[in-house]
């Protein structure tokens, strides 16, 4: 049999009779510290109502789930002889644990659990009105109160039934003030990170380990990635904030927890480093800076997303994913700072090679023997107005390489060897004629050009098809080009198997035609 006492919270009863022979005793001593004119019962140390709460469940572990939790079970096999007939067994069975399940759902350990909790926050409720008066009081009861909690579910593994903190979220002045100052703290642990010495310099955080803590925010499987001491600050005190939610176990309070505090400061550092990347992308190019803040987006961002598919963001009553907006800032910010470094590489070349552009008509003159530009240059030598913006071209690749990380510098070399083939292409090729020396000329150049980017890339020349693609066409034997040019003329199907054989693919039929007509050798 069992009575279910109507005793309130903290006075035990409302579950099996025989369990608060264990409850009563400890709820008696808990009394007796912090609910009297003792010494241990003071309102400035919480600390203490907790650690001893704590330690009486540590060493009352042992016996109630060794002992105490099989003997609820023991009962089984005797009702099950006792049932009148064998069909009977089963349900005799199910009713008694239906009996347990709504009587002691928790097991033992968690019942006794639940009952100093109990009393934890009955006190915690009882001085809240005078804690509520004063902030400092009230921050530090609080901050012990999670400390508490996060022992119970970590190391004691109990669970939420068992709760301190609710004495909290269930009291909507506390609510309100716990989310006031956790979002002023917050904000202040920001500003301090960023406005550290070192905050924004060069990458030096590797694999997504916080320095100072020594805790790997990123998952196992993560490749390494190196990142500013702003990114694992701001990244840190955001899986603080973020822990302390999974600490609630009510889903209302998660939820306003994570739009009044998590929210708001990851929109606090998300405005910077947009302030950061515009200041960045003025005046003269700063690539260490650019440098850092890809490095932040790359290491930020996969974090947010594999936070917010787990508990209990994962599990929140949310049209869309919780960092959604968050993270679609992060990418664009990444993009236009991608995009701002292989647009000013293709705006400096651009502006270098006007020259080059302007000589075109060189590539018809030239002739065996005799310079592009005249005055018997070798051969083998490029196109002189080439010589300069290639340098430099060479100069600031390498100046990315050294501070881009790996994914924006692959991302970025790309889009500018696709902008520099279709300039080159549209300005040079397609309005040009060419001799015979003109033709190797040019060969050598678009190879030189496409060589430029081997510091970043062994494939460079898969972005600029059409440069690559006119070299392998240049050269060719004229007779092979005469046999291209009726291919190419006929449209017929042999055309594509002989693009195939040379590894034509981004120049068709038209393209070639108009290509091979250009070379006033073989007209």
């Amino acid at each position: 049999d069992c009575g279910a006492g109507g005793g309130g919270e903290g006075e035990g009863g409302g579950g099996l009779w025989a369990l608060e022979a264990f409850v009563q005793p400890l709820l008696k001593r808990f009394r007796y510290h912090f609910e009297g004119r003792r010494e241990t019962n003071r309102r400035d140390k919480p600390e203490w109502v907790f650690a001893h709460c704590v330690a009486q469940m540590r060493s009352h572990a042992p016996l109630l789930s060794g002992e105490v939790q099989p003997m609820l079970r023991a009962p089984l096999a005797p009702l099950r002889a006792a049932a009148s007939q064998p069909s009977s067994q089963g349900a005799v069975r199910e009713r008694y644990l239906r009996f347990l399940s709504a009587h002691c759902p928790d097991g033992v350990e968690g019942h006794v659990t639940a009952a100093l909790c109990g009393a934890m926050r009955a006190k915690l409720r009882r001085e809240m009105p005078s804690r509520l008066a004063e902030p400092p009081s009230f921050c530090h009861a609080f901050s012990e109160a999670i400390a508490c909690e996060r022992e119970l579910r970590h190391s004691l593994r109990l669970p939420p039934s068992a709760s301190v903190v609710r004495a909290f979220t269930d009291d909507d002045d506390a609510m309100q003030l716990w989310l006031k100052t956790e979002r002023e703290d917050a904000s202040a642990r920001l500003a301090a990170v960023l406005a550290a010495p070192a905050a924004w310099d060069a990458p030096a955080v590797p694999g997504g380990v916080d320095e100072a803590g020594g805790a790997d925010l990123s998952s196992a499987g993560s490749s390494p990635l190196r990142a500013p001491a702003c990114a694992s600050g701001a990244m840190r005190l955001s899986l603080d904030l973020l822990e302390r939610v999974r600490l609630v176990s009510d889903p209302a309070a998660q939820g306003r927890a994570i739009d009044e505090v998590l929210l708001p400061t990851l929109g606090e550092f998300s405005a910077i480093l947009r302030a950061k990347a515009a200041q960045a992308m003025i005046g003269a190019a700063d690539w260490e800076s650019v440098g850092a803040l890809l490095a932040t987006l790359l290491f930020a961002a996969p974090l947010l997303e594999e936070w917010q598919e787990e508990p209990p963001l994962a599990s929140l009553d949310a049209p869309r994913a919780v960092f959604g907006a968050v993270l679609r800032g992060w990418r664009e910010m990444r993009e236009e700072l991608e995009e701002h470094a292989s647009s000013t590489l293709a705006a400096d070349f651009f502006h270098g090679a006007g020259r080059y552009v302007g000589e075109r008509r060189d590539f018809r003159l030239a002739a065996e023997g005799e310079a592009a530009g005249g005055e018997g240059e070798p051969l083998g030598d490029l196109s002189p107005a080439l010589c300069e913006p290639l340098s430099l071209l060479r100069s600031q690749l390498a100046a990315l390489r050294a501070q881009l990380p790996a994914a924006s510098l692959r991302r970025a070399w790309r889009s500018l060897a696709e902008a520099l083939d279709t300039w080159v292409y549209e300005s040079v090729v397609r309005r040009s004629a060419f001799s015979a020396a003109g033709a190797q000329r040019f060969r050598r150049d678009a190879q030189a050009l496409v060589d430029s980017f081997s510091g970043v890339s062994a494939s460079a020349h898969t972005a600029m098809r059409r440069l690559h693609e006119v070299a392998i066409v240049f050269g060719l034997p004229p007779p092979a080009r005469a046999e291209l040019l009726q291919l190419a003329s006929a449209g017929a199907a042999a055309l594509s198997r002989r693009r195939d054989e040379l590894g034509v693919h981004a120049l068709d039929g038209e393209s070639l035609s108009e290509l091979l007509a250009s070379l006033v050798v073989d007209s």
